[in-house]
């Protein structure tokens, strides 16, 4: 079940067209967050943390 309608996600890291989030509750009472990062995370280039990101390069 959905609590929320899906929002555009904002900030330095997570902020980009088409990044959305929503959160639901699982059958079993579980909260979850989904989020969606089309657009990718912009990660500093000076961060060692490494993550997918669907851009090709």
């Amino acid at each position: 079940m959905l609590l929320t309608e899906p929002g555009a996600l904002t900030g330095h890291i997570e902020g980009g067209e088409g990044n959305q989030f929503v959160y639901g509750r699982a059958p079993w009472g579980m909260l979850i967050e989904l989020i969606s990062y089309p657009a990718g995370i912009q990660y500093p280039n000076h961060s060692e943390t490494k993550r997918w990101t669907p851009r090709k390069k």
